[in-house]
């Protein structure tokens, strides 16, 4: 395996800020929650779905909307993720909700970074 999955994340899908924060068990499965900054909209990793990484590098995540809807967003899902060597960048295209093959793009934050807590407007990076 390339990298962890475990940690924070920022990036975009197809312009969007996206930030995450991820955990992933010792089989690759990946479970967390997300937000898009300076709004409402929370989700989670789909829990029925499978979200993992592989030993080849390869990700598979579906995103799920648990809260503030009425951005235009729906669940969306990763295709082609792959994490790039040492592990703290993941790419990919987004598909479902309005994204049809969208770039998906996210960085690992510095350890040092403060803990993403996707908590509706309490959804902001704090110090930790």
């Amino acid at each position: 395996m390339v990298g962890s999955m475990t940690g924070d994340w920022r990036g975009t899908v197809r312009n969007l800020a996206i930030q995450c924060a991820f955990q992933q068990s010792t089989d690759g499965r990946v479970a967390g929650t997300w937000f898009h900054p300076g709004t409402t909209l929370t989700g989670t990793l789909d829990p029925a779905a499978i979200n993992r990484i592989d030993a080849n590098a390869s990700a598979i995540l579906r995103f799920k909307v648990t809260g503030g809807g009425g951005f235009g967003f729906l669940d969306f899902e990763v295709e082609n993720g792959r994490m790039e060597t040492p592990g703290n960048r993941v790419t990919g295209s987004a598909r479902g909700s309005s994204f049809n093959g969208d770039p998906f793009v996210l960085n690992r934050l510095d350890t040092g970074v403060a803990r993403v807590r996707a908590q509706g407007k309490k959804g902001v990076p704090s110090g930790s």
